[in-house]
């Protein structure tokens, strides 16, 4: 066996290696606000990607209703999300250093000052803004945010510095309301969690970043916005106003 193919044996990244670097992902800290049907397959891919460190918040505890649509088993009911998910990803990437907070998360500042990354994975436009008042206007951190209802998706994907003018718009209003029976679903979480690890790759690889991607599950329909043309779109609004 040469070096080359004992390298490839025993290295897990070797077969994205040459899409996404381990000494570019590898170094990334990573706040995660949210362990359920976003957060956790969110947290898995990034750690799979190669990420070794990464910051959980949620203060819920595992209920028999998160087993159908979210990553967890019937045997983790009655635990801590955070406790349960920490479990989960030492089994499947022992690499990543998982910190887990079992809290609420609350506006602060300097939360995020330690991070490269915050991923919004709330279901409350209430905790989202204070996720993003909890961010310096000036940073050049990037903010994922994906929400999702059981079967169409939206991930905004945010450099607070460049994207001031349009992001907060997304923050008011109604939240849009699912019934309980049509909150989510397992596998729009894992596309959820998919995406929001595809924009983290596209940060930091320097590629182009879509400031909004929705995704309708119901007919496989993808709509992609850069952040031009979503400047574009509130120049129009302004316009008409």
């Amino acid at each position: 066996m040469t070096d080359s193919d004992e390298e490839t044996t025993t290295n897990p990244f070797t077969r994205f290696s040459d899409v996404m670097p381990l000494e570019k992902i590898a170094p990334l800290k990573i706040a995660v606000i949210g362990a359920g049907g976003i957060g956790v397959p969110a947290c898995l891919c990034l750690a799979k990607m190669g990420v070794n460190s990464i910051h959980v918040w949620d203060i819920d505890d595992v209920g028999y209703e998160n087993v159908g649509p979210q990553m967890y088993g019937k045997r983790v009911v009655g635990r801590p999300k955070t406790l349960a998910l920490g479990q989960f990803l030492q089994d499947q990437a022992d690499w990543c250093d998982v910190t887990l907070h079992n809290e609420l998360f609350v506006k602060r500042e300097g939360a995020f000052d330690a991070f490269d990354v915050v991923v919004s994975a709330v279901d409350s436009l209430e905790v989202r803004k204070e996720i993003w008042q909890s961010i310096p206007t000036d940073s050049r951190q990037l903010l994922v945010d994906p929400r999702m209802g059981a079967e169409v998706l939206t991930v905004y994907s945010v450099i607070p510095q460049e994207d001031l003018a349009w992001y907060p718009n997304t923050l008011e209003g109604e939240a849009m309301e699912f019934a309980c029976t049509a909150k989510a679903t397992f596998h729009n979480g894992l596309v959820a969690g998919a995406m929001t690890a595809q924009a983290v790759k596209a940060w930091v690889m320097n590629e182009r970043i879509n400031a909004e991607t929705t995704f309708d599950m119901r007919f496989l329909q993808l709509f992609c916005a850069t952040p031009e043309q979503k400047f574009a779109a509130m120049d129009k609004v302004e316009a008409a106003e």
